[in-house]
């Protein structure tokens, strides 16, 4: 019998086709699924019956609600567990279990998530936890775009107030074009590029940019306890851009380094309040030690759930679900690889050109690549900045050592062969322009070395 044979359990979004392992991972449960989403692709129906699928708003608190407290009233079903591997319904799902008295995080503490970026930062604040020096920009304008920055400096880093995969997120330096910057974003942070951004006000902040190494910290918190599945490293694309293209796991990055990641990363749990949650807290390892970027009340997106149970055994997916059907997690490390999970993306727009190649995955997934998946097409447009870039083609890998990986990576790229080719007329623009910020008026004045490490 499997675990839960027999317990109703509801998802809240489906994450769509990326993160249908979630939905394979409830299956393998033995759990009867439900569904409340606002979409539903043709493939929903291989994991549970149309029957099952509720259909409301995820993103609106009282709608899901409503509809789900009608639909288990109207069916006689009652719900052993709710959950979400989705970043912009934590606040809903958590507000859904709390009404429904199902284990979950608090909803306050889900406000005080990556869900609301200010929030988090002002609590975050308010407890002695170092982040990102920041201002808040009521409307992106170039006003109020000059003042924030006025009162900042650069660099510093835009973004708005809550969103997700980077839309919106942008360096600003002495040379940046102010009102291409402002267009870039407002056209990325529309609702027909995400369907969450129907609830954006226009809220954006203004952040002191860190430098140093990207990681996460990721894990679970279930009564209070701490578990960490590891660290992250991620490999971010050009500026003034910050798409993560690539991660290693385990982060590349010294004993003490992580120590004081681990540190951070009890010390913002706690200031926050979380608590029967995954958690995947993003910083940056600074010159003067870790600064937080934001943590999110949910488990790392679907391809580090992957690359966790490749490179330690632990299976996030599934342990999370144990905590929303009430039970206690447990962590055990079966596996000790070096995991790399990479998107190649084009650098330039213009057509693609490749020859065809045979698949470097094996067949039964158990080969070095573990994971290949082609996005380019011959003949067709490469898409980068300013509009949202779309990969050529993802691979993951594991190896026994940081070396070797970095071999098989190399090897794995020099066997594909796909070029962009731009038109001959387009010519690139070197003349760039100073940004220099006017004085206030008066009325107005007032590196790291890559090596093999003890894991976490």
């Amino acid at each position: 019998m499997r675990p839960y044979e027999g317990k109703n359990f509801l998802l809240v979004e489906h994450g769509e086709d990326r993160k249908r392992f979630t939905l394979e991972a409830l299956r393998r449960e033995g759990v009867n699924l439900f569904i409340a989403t606002s979409t539903t692709p043709d493939w929903l129906t291989d994991y549970t019956a149309p029957e099952n699928i509720i259909r409301t708003d995820p993103y609106n608190s009282f709608r899901l609600l409503a509809d789900i407290t009608a639909y288990s009233e109207f069916h006689g079903i009652a719900f052993d567990g709710i959950g979400t591997f989705t970043e912009h319904t934590v606040i809903q799902t958590a507000d859904t279990a709390y009404a429904c008295g199902l284990p979950g995080l608090d909803p306050r503490a889900a406000r005080r998530s990556s869900s609301n970026k200010l929030l988090m930062k002002k609590h975050c604040r308010e407890a002695g936890i170092p982040v990102a020096r920041s201002r808040v920009i009521p409307c992106l304008d170039r006003n109020h775009l000059e003042l924030a920055l006025r009162e900042l400096g650069t660099p510093c880093v835009i973004k708005p107030i809550f969103g997700s995969d980077s839309y919106g997120v942008i360096k600003i330096e002495r040379h940046s074009r102010l009102d291409e910057v402002s267009r870039e974003i407002l056209n990325n942070t529309r609702a027909s590029k995400q369907e969450v951004f129907k609830n954006f006000g226009g809220t954006f902040l203004l952040e002191e940019y860190v430098p140093g190494t990207m990681i996460s910290v990721d894990g679970i918190v279930s009564s209070g306890n701490i578990l960490i599945a590891g660290a992250v490293e991620y490999v971010m694309g050009p500026e003034p851009h910050f798409t993560q293209e690539a991660n290693y796991i385990p982060a590349r990055i010294g004993v003490s380094e992580l120590d004081s990641a681990r540190t951070l990363l009890v010390d913002v749990i706690h200031g926050l309040g979380f608590d029967n949650t995954g958690f995947h807290c993003e910083m940056r390892l600074g010159p003067d030690g870790p600064v937080l970027i934001e943590i999110a009340a949910r488990l790392p997106g679907g391809p580090l759930q992957l690359g966790y149970l490749q490179s330690t055994g632990i299976d996030l997916t599934r342990e999370i679900i144990h905590v929303w059907l009430g039970e206690k997690p447990r962590f055990v490390q079966s596996r000790t690889r070096h995991v790399l999970q990479k998107a190649v993306f084009p650098r330039t727009a213009g057509t693609i050109r490749m020859a065809p190649f045979d698949s470097p995955c094996s067949g039964g997934g158990d080969g070095p690549v573990w994971d290949f998946k082609l996005f380019a097409s011959d003949g067709e447009q490469a898409r980068t900045y300013p509009e949202i870039p779309r990969p050529l083609y993802y691979y993951a890998l594991e190896a026994a050592t940081a070396h070797e990986l970095q071999e098989l990576s190399e090897r794995l790229e020099s066997s594909i062969a796909i070029e962009v080719k731009c038109p001959r007329n387009a010519q690139e623009t070197s003349d760039e322009q100073d940004f220099h910020v006017a004085p206030e008026p008066q009325d107005r004045q007032a590196a790291h070395q890559a090596f093999d490490h003890t894991r976490l």
